[in-house]
């Protein structure tokens, strides 16, 4: 028990090991005498964190579900697994929004106190011999408060060492606890039984008053009074802090789960489940994510079509003639340049918006990030398939380009890769910079210089010898080489070039004349599928190593 700021929380990310990564410690931590590695405390022990961090669209029975198939010790059969649920739902008193969303701020779903029983429910599936609570019972009412406090108090009287950090409780929550500690400015005040707590104020000279509740009382004791000056006040506190340790008496847990089970609980994996089982759990979970997001499906399909037919207008029917080349390359460059930046933000916000359940859940021991990162690529994969098909038939059509097989195929094909690339970039800058309001200015930083040198806007060899490391790693650059090449590769004399018009003096007898003054080799057609294929590769990889990185730093 503590005031804001007291260092509770911190306390219990030492004691768990988690969450350290901006800490500087020193020392042991022991249970019933015996020293624990971070890794061995993890494993015997469980940690519902102050905030509760769900899914919105999820279920609460399919959120216990999944944790149950991720977690449970044993592989359990769909049978096991359904009796386990029901009877997680009975004991925490959540069978009434069994079917209800978890919700969110803007989308209404289930109160304050089912998402922290909830929290409680999902920690305790693999049986852990100690359970840690950050504030169970903040922003609850009195009421919730002892619902929650309940089921803790019931999962101690069962023998599992159950430890909570607390705000200010309610004399009803107080009264549950069997041992209590203090802090005070990241140091410990008192450390006894609960009984033991009156008399030790009373010997500082600040008896409970009548009517007045111990724990209420006892953190108006720690707090600094007003028109107290500063060293009285650290006087005060060092008073209290020497009391303490003349009477401070460390004991053992009446627990001897984990003398018993130390050996076989430190030879089990961190993660129960195999890495293949993991990803097409995470892969059926995010396909139901999909498939529950209506409207965001909708707006942007309605914004691809709405995108792909101005674009169709502004270059519609265009014929293959001397006077339209530029038309010709202009829709090119708009269908590739618009597959990138349709996608660009929503990539990054929507892959970023589960970030904190991710951190949770592999902290938790649910799964791999790598698991996670390979099935919502895959996953938001469907989407931008879907996508890109949709707005090249738009285009295509529209625009009347060449009904060839090669030239259509092709189109399609770096249709799609400019999407996924994109995508992967995306997911890639993100998990680099750990915040999506940097990305978003990062990631057109990358994708806007590669483009202007794509050879849309100036030709490969026009551009200066320091620039050309752009041109050769440019996504933009490959595509557009392929589709000029399938279009016009096998194309004769182009109409309307036998005229000269010195406004527009362009040599382009034929299309293998124009493919080669824009700088392009007809040899690079299947080197251009190559070279999109390793950038998405490359891209691919480089966001799954952040991520992964990113994820592992936060434990």
């Amino acid at each position: 028990m503590g005031s804001s700021g007291a260092g509770k929380t911190t306390l219990l990310n030492v004691l768990t090991g988690r969450n350290k990564s901006s800490l500087s410690t020193n020392g042991e931590v022991s249970l019933n005498g015996r020293s624990l590695e971070p890794s061995e405390m993890k494993q015997l022990s469980a940690y519902v964190q102050q905030e509760d961090v769900f899914m919105a669209s999820q279920t609460v029975s399919e959120v216990l579900h999944f944790a149950v198939k991720m977690r449970s010790p044993e592989r359990l059969s769909k049978e096991k697994r359904e009796r386990l649920v029901e009877s997680l739902l009975v004991t925490f008193g959540l069978k009434n929004c069994e079917n209800t969303k978890i919700g969110s701020v803007k989308e209404k779903g289930i109160s304050r106190g089912e998402k922290k029983r909830l929290t409680v429910a999902c920690e305790i599936l693999t049986d852990p011999p100690v359970l840690f609570c950050d504030e169970p019972t903040s922003g609850l009412d009195s009421f919730m408060s002892h619902q929650v406090m309940k089921c803790l108090k019931d999962l101690a009287t069962e023998g599992k060492i159950v430890i909570c950090t607390i705000h200010q409780p309610s004399t009803w929550v107080y009264q549950m606890a069997d041992r209590l500690v203090v802090l005070c400015q990241g140091k410990v005040a008192f450390e006894g039984k609960t009984k033991n707590v009156e008399p030790f104020l009373a010997t500082l000279g600040s008896p409970v008053p009548e009517f007045a509740g111990v724990s209420d009382h006892f953190i108006r004791v720690l707090s600094r009074g007003v028109g107290e000056k500063q060293k009285d006040y650290e006087v005060r506190m060092q008073r209290i802090l020497n009391q303490q340790q003349s009477t401070h008496q460390l004991t053992r847990s009446e627990s001897v789960r984990y003398q018993q089970q130390r050996e076989d609980k430190t030879k089990k994996k961190k993660i129960y489940r195999s890495w293949c089982f993991q990803f097409f759990a995470l892969t059926g979970r995010g396909l139901i994510q999909i498939s529950r997001r209506k409207k965001y499906i909708v707006a942007r399909l309605i914004l691809t079509v709405l995108v792909s037919w101005f674009l169709g207008m502004v270059y519609l029917r265009i014929p293959i003639h001397r006077d339209h080349l530029l038309g010709i390359k202009g829709v090119i460059f708009g269908t590739l340049q618009m597959n990138n930046i349709l996608y660009m933000m929503p990539s990054l916000i929507s892959f970023w918006e589960d970030y904190p359940v991710v951190v949770r859940e592999y902290q938790s021991n649910m799964y791999s990030p790598s698991a996670y990162f390979m099935a919502r690529s895959l996953t938001d994969s469907i989407l931008h398939l879907i996508y890109p098909i949709i707005f090249f038939v738009i285009i295509y059509f529209m625009a009347g380009l060449p009904l060839t097989f090669i030239g259509m195929t092709t189109f399609l094909t770096m249709c799609i890769a400019m999407s996924m690339i994109i995508t992967s970039l995306s997911h890639a800058v993100v998990s680099l910079c750990g915040n999506v309001t940097i990305s978003l200015t990062v990631a057109p930083l990358i994708s806007v210089p590669v483009m202007v040198f794509g050879g849309f806007l100036i030709t490969v060899d026009a551009v200066p010898w320091y620039y050309k490391p752009l041109s050769y790693v440019s996504w933009y650059h490959y595509a557009f080489e392929a589709i000029m090449i399938a279009f016009f590769k096998d194309h004769g004399r182009i109409e309307g070039c036998q005229t000269v018009n010195p406004l527009f003096d362009i040599e382009c007898s034929t299309g293998e004349k124009l493919i080669t003054d824009q700088d392009f080799k007809i040899s690079n057609f299947w080197f251009d599928f190559v070279a999109v294929g390793a950038i998405l590769v490359f891209w691919k990889i480089f966001g799954l190593l952040t991520f992964v990185f990113r994820i592992r730093s936060k434990t």
